[in-house]
């Protein structure tokens, strides 16, 4: 919801109805796999500023993304997280690095890199607004990895939220194809 709100107010975007709808669907699916309450902690501050910064990041990613390499934003953007996040990594109770370890670290390492390379790419080429429906989708894989890794099953609320999440993401594809075939519909007549 952050990186709309930001796209329109300073990247001058305009979203369709139909957008925004899907965009409200998405984050009504997020808030049913989430099921935040209304007691306040630590951990809700800092899942609001990490959504906060987080959709920053997309908005600020869509403004660079034409302005410099792809390559060179994600070497950049890896560089400095790993910086900023590096004394929050050296505790002393940190595990002794085994195999296992290693392997995880560098699967998500790889992972990390990859999506966030995919994302500038995306950044290139459409609006932050209409990205902004699809990084919900992070919690379908998250959903799968629960039940692949811990055996955790969702709950029927949260596979309803999934259901709309699934569609939100989903949405500006199939309104994409339906206006192309509407155009070519028009064009052959």
């Amino acid at each position: 919801m952050v990186s709309y709100i930001l796209a329109i107010l300073f990247l001058g975007e305009r979203p369709s109805m139909q957008r925004s709808l899907l965009l409200a669907t998405g984050f009504a699916g997020v808030m049913l796999v989430v099921k935040p309450g209304f007691g306040s902690s630590v951990g809700m501050i800092f899942a609001l500023a990490a959504g906060t910064f987080y959709g920053a990041y997309l908005v600020m990613t869509r403004t660079l993304a034409g302005s410099f390499r792809p390559r060179f934003l994600l070497i950049s953007q890896l560089l400095i997280g790993a910086v900023v996040l590096m004394p929050f990594g050296l505790r002393s109770d940190f595990p002794v690095p085994d195999m296992p370890l290693l392997a995880l670290l560098l699967i998500s390492a790889v992972g990390s890199a990859v999506g966030n390379y995919l994302l500038v790419m995306a950044s290139r080429k459409a609006e932050a607004s209409l990205i902004a429906p699809l990084v919900y989708s992070q919690l379908i894989s998250a959903t799968g990895l629960g039940i692949v890794v811990f055996g955790d099953w969702p709950d029927l609320v949260s596979l309803a939220g999934l259901v709309l999440i699934a569609v939100s993401g989903l949405g500006p594809l199939l309104l994409h194809q339906r206006a192309g075939k509407a155009l070519l519909a028009k064009m052959d007549a």
